[in-house]
């Protein structure tokens, strides 16, 4: 039957007119339409105040009938009153730490996405991607370094050959202040006696590529300092160690996770450095995007054994 509104009565019909709502017109619900002092507002002449099932509650003007003066029409039924479907992410949406790509929000510390959209970390020389506070740091393979990072445009991955004597296995290590060259395995060695200094007597161990003062023979990096073997102008680094001019000191280069393999080659975070080589510790550290396994040192993403220092990327590809 009609309703009223809050304290009012349904109001009365006008001449030869009704204002009772059939069964589905689309007025308040159930009712008939309320005029603004809450009284149904009556129709006037001969036309019908009901709406069409389904319709906006009108009058039948056709028919000869208005509206009485103070009505509101009601909705249709079934309209929506909002929009109540998803809406796309927008950047504040995307939370601390992400951006808006497109339609869907990424970590800014995605590889393909460093920082700002579609701004991805290079490959070059890479053995294992990695993107953190908005800048790429990628592992590099061995003879290769990363000596551009942070520069503007593109990144272009570990784009330096660290293979000759101003960067050898890293961007600053400078074989020539200690009068050396950077030898096919990425280290500071000599290959004549003359390198190895002007003390007396200096000899060049050329298999090895260690220089020889008198009758000891010096670590690899050392050169002969007044008869005696030295690294950057100081006493020579213990049995084991080699001489790094950057960073400037002796480190093992077949522990040191620092200066693995060569002097100033890091690891990817978490690893560790066994003979020479980066390998993983954990489950944990082979995830750079995506989960993955270590077994033997190995990271595994799915069924693929990655190569030595790669880890998951956010596509589960080794890299």
């Amino acid at each position: 039957g009609p309703a009223s509104a809050p304290g009012g009565t349904a109001g009365g019909s006008g001449a030869g007119g009704t204002d009772a709502g059939k069964p589905g017109d689309a007025a308040s619900s159930g009712g008939a339409v309320l005029d603004a002092s809450g009284t149904g507002g009556g129709s006037g002449g001969s036309g019908s105040g009901g709406a069409a099932s389904g319709g906006q509650a009108d009058a039948a003007t056709a028919s000869g009938g208005s509206r009485s003066s103070g009505g509101t029409d009601g909705a249709a039924f079934g309209e929506a009153s909002a929009d109540s479907g998803a809406r796309a992410p927008d950047a504040a949406g995307c939370g601390a730490g992400a951006l808006l790509c497109g339609a869907a929000c990424v970590s800014s510390n995605d590889v393909e996405h460093c920082g700002s959209c579609d701004d991805a970390c290079g490959t070059t020389g890479v053995e294992s991607r990695a993107c953190g506070s908005g800048q790429c740091a990628p592992f590099c393979r061995p003879g290769h370094a990363n000596c551009n990072a942070g520069a503007s445009g593109a990144d272009d991955g570990c784009e330096t050959d660290a293979t000759g004597t101003h960067s050898c296995g890293s961007c600053q290590n400078d074989c020539s202040v200690q009068g050396l060259r950077c030898l096919t395995d990425g280290v500071c060695g000599c290959e004549t006696d003359r390198q190895c200094g002007q003390s007396p007597g200096p000899t060049c161990d050329t298999a090895s590529g260690h220089c020889v003062c008198g009758s000891t023979t010096c670590q690899r990096g050392e050169f002969c300092r007044n008869g005696a073997c030295a690294c950057n102008s100081v006493p020579g680094c213990s049995t084991g160690q080699t001489c790094c001019e950057t960073p400037a000191g002796c480190f093992d280069l077949t522990t040191d996770a620092s200066n693995c393999g060569a002097c100033g080659r890091a690891c990817p975070n978490g690893f560790a450095c066994t003979g020479s080589a980066c390998v993983c510790n954990g489950d944990g550290d082979c995830d750079a995007g995506s989960a993955g396994t270590c077994a033997g040192g190995t990271c595994h993403c799915g069924a693929t054994t990655c190569a030595g220092g790669q880890r998951c990327q956010a596509d589960g590809s080794c890299g």
